[in-house]
């Protein structure tokens, strides 16, 4: 392990906070059944689950959703063997400044998409997505339960990540699906 890398950390999540102080952005719930446009955002681990992320892609699709995905992906290398798909974008590392910020011209047009629904797949807290979730322009950000994420997300689901990814994405649709959209700018 990088000897560096928990400092890096340190110093990107104090940037990324810096950044945060200037921004708004305007808060609405949005029930799944109301939704038009949806941004996910998930690190890449293997192909077993990314299938989960082309399921769900498939699925939201098949309900007229617009769908746009922010995978960050370890090894570049990877590509190769993934499924390329046009809703779908990859982080790779050499997108990542010093401090591990994602940088490119993707990255900055999913941030500034006003997605009706932003969900957070991130459950191994990789701080590339941390930092496009929290700046990201999504009306209603949805996650796991993690005390890094309160902040971030608006809606936050304590799930069991020892269940798998299936379990969570079911968990957070049947949540998006049970709740009850209306206007406001606060919540």
């Amino acid at each position: 392990m990088n000897i560096l890398k928990p400092i890096k950390l340190l110093i990107g999540n104090s940037l990324l906070k810096k950044e945060l102080k200037g921004i708004s952005r305007t808060k609405k719930f949005y029930s799944l059944g109301m939704a038009e446009s949806i941004g996910i955002v998930y690190e890449y681990k293997d192909e077993e689950e990314f299938k989960v992320i082309e399921q769900l892609i498939g699925q939201l699709h098949d309900e007229k959703k617009k769908i746009k995905v922010m995978v960050y992906i370890k090894n570049a290398k990877m590509l190769a063997y993934i499924p390329q798909r046009l809703t779908v974008d990859y982080v790779r590392p050499n997108e990542v400044d010093w401090f591990y910020r994602p940088d490119s011209t993707y990255v900055r047009d999913f941030i500034k998409s006003h997605f009706h629904i932003l969900i957070d797949l991130n459950y191994n807290r990789c701080f590339p997505l941390n930092y496009i979730v929290a700046k990201s322009n999504a009306y209603y950000k949805v996650g796991i339960f993690n005390e890094e994420s309160k902040e971030q997300l608006d809606m936050l689901l304590k799930l069991d990540v020892q269940n798998g990814l299936a379990y969570m994405v079911r968990e957070m649709l049947r949540y998006l699906r049970s709740i009850h959209s209306f206007d406001s700018k606060k919540f």
